[in-house]
């Protein structure tokens, strides 16, 4: 056993999947989901369109989706370590330079460079449960590596739409220059602190037993086929594009949306976004574990239908409690599908091959999460309301329920 490898007695796997844990929460918690509270007082600051913000979103994205497939590849081949950490470093330079971004053109630059640098942090880290925990354990650790991102909304929700209040024209550019702040310290300690896989230091996979215990030699080839010719790896790709567009609606024109049609104030909005972050930490944990109990084609089916459902009660309804029940269970569901198919991958194509697998499913929920904030941006200026954008969304994520079920088990465990 390598020195080092157990700190505190521990498996060394926790550190690497804590260290995981702080690249999601900073990324994807602070880097890309504040930018739905940014975004009131950023379309003030640069005077755009519903459509213009929509584009902003959806210009990250397509930066996102270019990478997604290279950033799999990457970690599969060279690490997660270097990976995620470098990835993370120019993420939080490109978060800090939309803030000082005078026009639209170059706040779209800036946010395509960071949805770019994202994807290295993101994919692999959603992958590392693959790596370092057996296959019975799997989605339960995968839904604990996503679980503190519901602190990021505890911290965005009350700072955010307070440093909008305090500086009038400047607290969008102040916005994002905490959450750029917060990408570069965490790159800084996932670099210092993530390791590549279990064998680099002498450990079995986290809960290894007679039938988990084996894992892929450093040496041995990568079976790319296992990736690209799986059927079942294609379908689950299908099913998280489809999560992709019905989430994205919602998520990027949540405060917009409450602030234009449903008249709350910014204060309350913050309010109901910190207490999303309850929803959140609950989902990443229940989610995980449900699929490990239950399938994961049930896992998912069951998350797209508490999706669908709190997407129409939120656009439906007027009332200040109803909003923040529906949103409570939203951000709930929101981390459903990404954690299980995390799991799966690594159920399909086995631990070394787990970040080339979730990229490439990666890819078509980036797909779908950059078609859904340019056509609801759209469908807003067109409709002056964002209610029939809303129900598209909800009627794609009964799509996803109903492809779900189709979804077959692995072939063996790998």
């Amino acid at each position: 056993m390598a020195a080092g490898s157990r700190p505190f007695g521990l498996h060394y796997g926790y550190v690497a999947l804590a260290a995981g844990a702080v690249a999601l929460m900073a990324t994807l918690g602070f880097g890309r989901w504040a930018y739905s509270l940014i975004l009131p007082g950023m379309r003030e600051g640069l005077t755009l369109t519903y459509t213009q913000m929509g584009i902003l979103s959806t210009g990250n994205m397509v930066g996102y989706l270019a990478a997604v497939p290279v950033a799999g590849i990457a970690a599969s081949r060279y690490g997660s370590r270097m990976v995620i950490g470098a990835s993370m470093l120019v993420a939080g330079v490109a978060l800090l330079s939309t803030g000082l971004s005078p026009n639209f053109e170059l706040a779209f630059v800036a946010l395509f460079l960071a949805g770019i640098a994202s994807a290295g942090a993101i994919v692999p880290s959603m992958a590392l449960a693959g790596i370092w925990v057996a296959p019975q354990k799997r989605g339960l650790a995968t839904g604990l590596v996503n679980t503190p991102l519901g602190l990021a909304f505890f911290v965005t929700g009350p700072v955010i739409p307070g440093l909008a209040a305090s500086s009038t024209g400047m607290g969008w550019r102040y916005g994002w220059y905490l959450v750029g702040a917060v990408v570069l310290l965490g790159g800084v300690l996932v670099a210092v602190l993530m390791r590549n896989r279990p064998r680099d230091l002498g450990l079995q996979v986290m809960g290894a037993t007679g039938n988990s215990a084996a894992e892929e030699s450093p040496a041995s080839p990568l079976n790319w086929g296992l990736v690209y010719r799986s059927g079942r790896v294609w379908h689950l790709a299908v099913l998280y594009g489809l999560f992709g567009f019905s989430f994205a609606g919602l998520s990027t024109f949540f405060a917009a949306f409450l602030r234009d049609q449903g008249g709350i104030t910014e204060g309350v909005i913050g309010s109901m976004w910190a207490l999303s972050g309850v929803g959140m930490a609950a989902g990443c944990l229940a989610w995980g574990y449900i699929s490990d109990r239950v399938g994961r084609a049930a896992g998912i089916a069951i998350v797209f239908l508490f999706l669908a459902g709190s997407i129409i009660v939120f656009t439906l309804s007027r009332s200040l409690a109803v909003y923040y029940l529906s949103a409570l269970f939203f951000w709930a569901a929101e981390p459903g599908v990404p954690v299980i198919v995390a799991a799966a991958c690594a159920d399909y194509v086995g631990a070394r091959l787990a970040p080339a697998a979730v990229g490439f499913a990666t890819l078509f929920m980036g797909v779908g999460q950059a078609v859904g904030p340019f056509l609801a941006g759209s469908m807003a200026d067109m409709t002056a309301s964002f209610d029939m954008a809303f129900y598209l969304s909800a009627a794609v994520a009964f799509l996803g329920m109903v492809g779900a079920f189709f979804l077959r088990r692995p072939a063996a465990r790998l």
